[in-house]
């Protein structure tokens, strides 16, 4: 389990130094793709 939390961690300071950045980012790049799900229904 060690050898795991020492894998793990890196990323969960990644997230955690830019969890604001990735989450704003998120919801600009789903502006998109509502628009163009809506626009392209079949």
């Amino acid at each position: 389990m060690d050898d795991l939390t020492t894998r793990i961690f890196p990323y969960l300071e990644v997230i955690r130094a830019n969890w604001r950045w990735m989450g704003w980012n998120a919801v600009l790049a789903l502006i998109p793709l509502v628009l163009a799900a809506g626009l392209f229904r079949a």
